[in-house]
């Protein structure tokens, strides 16, 4: 009877070493799959154009549409969020009624990544041609996984999703998947009822607390702005206060590059008339006051870099420079022409960002605390163009790649580099 049990504490030992054991061997020295840096003007552009066509607001309850992604598109989109999610990067290859994908996930510094390697690469093999997803090849670094042991987790994690209602709703929206080499196409139903089940999700996976210190920001940001409709605000003097409370919260034991963090996106979202409360399903709270942030004197000098700072916080540096940079190049073709002058703005708001979620995040907190003028936070703008309509572009700098431009674009780096703030 003793052997026995010591029989079944053995087995119960090994199925519970397994995994770790399956793991450790699958680890190793390269990665499978590298990060190839943020979204470009030109992969922004598309995304952009893709949210227009498909945007909610067009659409009536019932409409059915078809989106089609190339690869190069959805590995574009897959770029940003891999390296977010998994530390690492994810690469799809659509074939016919086939999807290839391989994923990289990056492990944190360890003892036992010296000798065994830091990379967890993943590669699947996914079949789509019966209408219901079925993985056919699978393998953990050269470590291959049973297809019928990975199509039985694939199943396990559908049914676990299966109990929120966001999941099941989008599921349920999708009429058909098609993959034809390089192409993915989606046939949808649109459902209104998504919006608010995404915003729900959205709330949901929020890192814990993070509602209440956003809300936490609001207040602050209702307290700074009270009495002063319609009167124009030093950027400066907005930042200062929110700063003070991150500087007051991080004494508290928080995070100083958290706090700042969440006070950059607030007042991004302030600046572009977001209503916060609602966003979190918060409830009616007092909105703060409709004022005129001004930076070098100016309305969309402030706009740019507040936008731009909180775009930098919430989904990192490159995309900013591409959001930034499509706004101008948009504004060439269609609006006021493109501007170095809003470049500028737009590429301070991110060295801002990077410095006050920084390592010196806490030093910095302090600095912008105590109280900033406009020409702390901006450099001189004499001598860059604004206004260029998209002939006068082209005929002048040819393209946002051209040496001309890089050196007009090197300039501006230069010129905040040169600023105390920013060094």
């Amino acid at each position: 009877m003793a052997g026995a049990g010591r029989g079944l504490m053995l087995l119960l030992v090994l199925l519970l070493a397994l995994p770790v054991v399956v793991m450790l061997a699958a680890l190793e020295a390269t990665p499978a799959v590298e990060y190839e840096g943020e979204l470009t003007a030109t992969e922004a552009e598309r995304a952009r154009q893709l949210l227009k066509a498909h945007d909610p607001r067009r659409l009536q309850a019932g409409e059915i549409r078809t989106i089609t992604l190339t690869g190069q598109e959805l590995n574009s989109l897959l770029r940003h969020g891999g390296a977010r999610l998994l530390r690492g990067a994810v690469r799809l290859a659509l074939e016919d009624g086939h999807i290839l994908a391989v994923a990289t996930a990056t492990l944190p510094p360890n003892p036992l990544g010296r000798s065994l390697g830091r990379y967890l690469n993943l590669t699947a093999r996914l079949d789509m041609t019966a209408g219901t997803p079925r993985l056919t090849a699978v393998h953990l670094g050269k470590v291959p996984v049973p297809a019928a042991l990975a199509n039985l987790l694939l199943k396990g994690g559908h049914h676990l999703l299966e109990r929120h209602d966001a999941y099941r709703q989008a599921l349920g929206a999708i009429n058909g998947i098609r993959v034809v080499p390089g192409r993915l196409h989606v046939v949808y139903q649109w459902r209104p009822e998504l919006v608010d089940q995404a915003r729900a999700m959205g709330r949901d996976l929020l890192p814990a607390g993070e509602g209440r210190r956003l809300l936490a920001y609001h207040d602050r940001l209702v307290a700074a702005t009270r009495g002063r409709t319609g009167r124009s605000m030093a950027l400066g003097e907005l930042l200062g206060p929110m700063f003070q409370l991150a500087r007051n919260r991080s004494l508290g034991g928080n995070d100083p590059a958290v706090e700042n963090r969440s006070a950059l996106v607030v007042l991004a979202l302030y600046i572009q008339g977001v209503d916060l409360p609602r966003l979190l399903g918060a409830g009616p709270l007092t909105r703060p006051t409709a004022v005129v942030p001004l930076l070098a004197g100016r309305q969309d000098l402030a706009q740019h870099f507040l936008i731009s700072a909180g775009i930098a916080v919430a989904g990192g540096g490159g995309l900013a420079d591409a959001v930034g940079l499509l706004k101008e190049v948009d504004d060439a073709r269609h609006g006021s022409g493109f501007s170095f002058t809003d470049l500028a703005a737009d590429r301070a708001g991110v060295r801002f960002a990077q410095q006050v979620t920084g390592p010196a995040a806490g030093e910095f907190q302090d600095r912008v605390a105590s109280g900033l003028d406009g020409d702390q936070l901006l450099p001189d703008l004499t001598g860059l163009e604004e206004f260029l309509g998209e002939e006068a572009f082209r005929r002048r700098y040819e393209a946002v790649d051209s040496p001309a431009y890089r050196r007009v674009a090197e300039d501006i780096e230069t010129r905040i580099g040169s600023l105390p703030l920013y060094r």
